[in-house]
């Protein structure tokens, strides 16, 4: 205790070196917090302008990431199809879905059938009707994103050992379907398959980021619930041929780190689709170049961002040690009175050394809070005191902002073994 109460006292006696010394130790660890704060602020910003561009010029949604595969149609392999889909949901529920450092705003999957011929369930022996080749597919809370146009939605359930669908208005045109035919499948591996067109529907926004896809695309398959359509691939009515995965997520929000992480993911699931099934077709992400250059960009602009600041931390590094010289030479007599009562040099250096681990650490408290503090003017100026009306850049401290300002404190400790 008592050599606390020596301590606040000599720094009482000191107070104005002691203050101009912890102002420069504070002003030298708000520069060197700020770079890692001011790089990944400015980052995000350029990031989401390029986004933003990017889905005005080319209406795709840049935050979308899907796949797809296509699944073999090799016998042996058909009892594996569900059990690979079942592997391929899993992933991205514990990859995408699960994942908190990203916002998820939609996920979608879609499965189609294998492609077969049907003639109208009404045929008479002698007749040769015409036939059709379809498939069977299911989209993701599909209902809720179209407009029926006649008739009504599939039933989750089979009516009288008939399957119920709703197809486009296009395929009931080019196909001379009508709403409330029934047809029969004749091949082979889906004899006796019969299919209800129930309701025509059309896309409800053109420009919903739920179609990876339109569905005006949609001209050979017939839509069912996704409940029944389970039903016909896990009882093996008709084998899967495809299946499609997209999820969406809030790009506005994306920070250095997350978008870092959405492209990791999208090339783990790449590895992921590869080692398991052949067939596939690479990942897609809609602004993956953009994304990609984003890394070198990141590079860039710290070693800018270095090069501008190096001259200001050094005209900071030589105030601290100016200050802190004086501060020593102006407390020798008091060393001179310590060690004639008897303080040994290793008591004398420990005091010391405590005065300047306190101011030391007090710089490293407040100096990434003033970085940030900064770093959200330089964020809402234009030029040299000229502000402009934008939102602010985005300020998050992080454990790499901390990291620097321990560095550049353990460089600007004041000098502690003179006396």
């Amino acid at each position: 205790m008592t050599i606390f109460m020596m301590l606040f006292r000599k720094m009482r006696k000191n107070r104005w070196l002691v203050i101009s010394l912890l102002s420069g130790m504070m002003i030298s660890t708000m520069l060197t917090s700020s770079l890692p704060i001011y790089k990944e602020s400015i980052l995000q910003r350029m990031l989401i302008k390029e986004l933003d561009q990017f889905y005005m010029e080319t209406w795709q949604y840049p935050g979308s990431l899907s796949a797809k595969v296509s699944l073999s149609l090799h016998e042996e392999e058909e009892i594996t199809r569900v059990e690979i889909l079942e592997q391929f949901d899993q992933y991205w529920e514990q990859e995408i879905l699960d994942n908190k450092n990203f916002e998820l705003l939609d996920y979608i999957y879609e499965r189609r059938t294998r492609i077969i011929n049907i003639i109208p369930a009404e045929t008479d022996v002698n007749d040769q009707p015409d036939s059709h080749q379809i498939d069977i597919a299911m989209r993701t809370d599909i209902t809720e994103h179209v407009n029926l146009i006649e008739g009504k939605f599939p039933s989750a359930k089979k009516i009288d050992g008939i399957y119920e669908g709703m197809v486009t208005e296009d395929m009931l045109v080019q196909n001379d379907m009508a709403v409330g035919d029934t047809y029969i499948s004749n091949n082979s591996f889906a004899e006796g398959v019969k299919i209800k067109i129930v309701g025509v529907i059309e896309q409800k926004n053109l420009n919903e980021k739920y179609w990876s896809t339109p569905l005006s695309e949609y001209k050979q398959s017939v839509m069912v619930n996704e409940q029944l359509f389970n039903e016909i691939v896990q009882e093996d009515i008709i084998p899967l041929s495809s299946a499609n995965w997209l999820a969406n997520i809030a790009y506005t929000k994306l920070s250095v780190a997350s978008a870092d992480l959405f492209l990791q993911k999208k090339q783990q699931l790449d590895t992921f689709y590869k080692q398991t099934i052949q067939g596939y077709t690479p990942t897609s992400l809609a602004a993956d170049e953009i994304f990609t250059k984003y890394k070198e960009k990141e590079s860039k602009l710290g070693l800018l961002l270095w090069s501008l600041n190096i001259p200001l931390l050094v005209l900071a590094a030589f105030y601290v040690y100016m200050v802190s010289g004086l501060l020593v030479e102006r407390q020798l007599p008091e060393m001179a009175v310590l060690r004639s009562r008897g303080a040994s040099r290793k008591q004398i250096f420990l005091l010391y050394l405590a005065e300047s681990s306190l101011l030391a650490f007090i710089a490293f408290i407040c100096g990434p809070f003033l970085g940030a503090f900064v770093t959200k003017i330089l964020g809402s100026s234009d030029s040299f005191l000229s502000f402009v009306n934008r939102a602010d850049l985005h300020v998050s401290l992080s454990l790499n902002c901390f990291g620097y300002a321990g560095i550049e404190n353990k460089h600007c400790r004041p000098e502690t073994s003179q006396g």
